[in-house]
C-alpha cells in the first residue's frame, strides 16, 4: 500500500502486450471478446423477452380475464403441483439413496485398488 502511495506501481506481465505476441494473437483476442459480447447480449435479450411475456400474460389473466383464471387454475394447478412433487422426489432420491450407493461403490473400488497395490508391493519386496 505504501508503494502505491509513493507512486510505485508494479504491473503484471499480462497487462502489457509482449513483443513475443503477434498482432494476429491480439486481433484474435479482440474478435473473441466482441463475439462473447454479442452472444451474451442476444441471450440476455431473449431471456428478458420471455420473462416480460410471462409477466404480461399473468397480468392479463389476473386483471382482464379473471373468470378465465379460475378455469385455468383448475387445469394448470394440478400439473404444477405434480411437476414440483416430481422434482422434489427426484432430488430426495438422488441425495439420500443413489448418491450413497455411488459413494459405497467408489469406496469399494478404492479399497480394491489399495489392496492390489499392497499385494503388488509385497510381491516386489519378496523378489
Amino acid at each position: 500500500m505504501l508503494d502505491y502511495y509513493q507512486g510505485k506501481y508494479y504491473k503484471k506481465k499480462q497487462d502489457f502486450i509482449s513483443s513475443s505476441s503477434s498482432s494476429t494473437c491480439v486481433l484474435q483476442k479482440s474478435f473473441h471478446y466482441s463475439g462473447y459480447q454479442v452472444g451474451y447480449l442476444a441471450y440476455g435479450f431473449i431471456v428478458i423477452n420471455y420473462f416480460m411475456f410471462i409477466i404480461c400474460l399473468l397480468f392479463k389473466l389476473l386483471f382482464i380475464h379473471p373468470l378465465l383464471t379460475k378455469i385455468l387454475l383448475k387445469i394448470i394447478a394440478p400439473m404444477i403441483i405434480l411437476f414440483a412433487l416430481k422434482h422434489i422426489i427426484v432430488y430426495c432420491l438422488t441425495k439420500y439413496f443413489f448418491l450413497k450407493v455411488i459413494r459405497s461403490n467408489r469406496n469399494l473400488r478404492q479399497n480394491i485398488e489399495h489392496n492390489r497395490k499392497k499385494e503388488h508391493e509385497n510381491y516386489t519386496e519378496r523378489q
